[in-house]
């Protein structure tokens, strides 16, 4: 069962259970199509250690919700800003199918309610184990604080090398990407901004 998160009409979406067999015979009719021999001893059972891959490591976060995440909450009395960083994170890009992969930094302000550490790893994983940018992935986890933990403010960085930049460009083999999404009270708090970019 899959759990779209706000989704997007820009980002793709699962829109029906996943089927593995033929994710497996797509993988061999792409490298037969490439002239690669499917009698290979290298690439027999390749199509079905590739589509487990997917399914459990790279687009897993589709069986994931972000309601569901972050529905086992604390009460607290304290307001103040909770920060989590170097948080590792990886994604698959929609227009090459690449990954990209580095460090999520993400903050919130509790209004009566926090929740485990560990969730907001999960919370990482849901939003960025799919196709997606890593644009609308930073700018989703911050919103799924705001609206799932009804957080007063939320906000979150995200480090990460574009293998879709690095593997195809050689001048670019060092590039970085970083992104930023900072919602309610901590829309306008400039020393929380330059907080989550400095432990980046």
């Amino acid at each position: 069962m899959t759990h779209p998160t706000k989704d997007r009409d820009d980002m793709p979406q699962v829109v029906r259970p996943p089927d593995q067999k033929k994710m497996e015979e797509s993988i061999a009719a792409l490298l037969t199509a490439a002239g690669l021999s499917m009698e290979h001893e290298q690439l027999r059972e390749t199509p079905q250690r590739v589509a487990e891959c997917w399914l459990s490591d790279l687009l897993d976060g589709y069986q994931l919700s972000p309601k569901t995440i972050l529905s086992d909450r604390y009460p607290t009395k304290d307001d103040g800003l909770v920060v989590v960083h170097n948080i590792d994170c990886h994604g698959i890009c929609p227009h090459h199918l690449l990954p990209f992969f580095g460090k999520v930094h993400l903050a919130y302000i509790p209004s009566q309610e926090i929740v485990g550490f560990s969730r907001l790893g999960e919370l990482v994983r849901c939003l960025t184990h799919r196709l997606t940018l890593q644009e609308t992935a930073t700018h989703q986890i911050a919103e799924a604080l705001m609206e799932h933990l009804n957080a007063k403010g939320a906000g979150c960085v995200m480090q990460a090398r574009q293998m879709c930049m690095s593997l195809r460009h050689a001048e670019q083999r060092e590039s970085g990407v970083l992104t930023s999404s900072f919602l309610g009270t901590l829309r306008d708090r400039t020393e929380v901004h330059q907080l989550l970019r400095r432990v980046s």
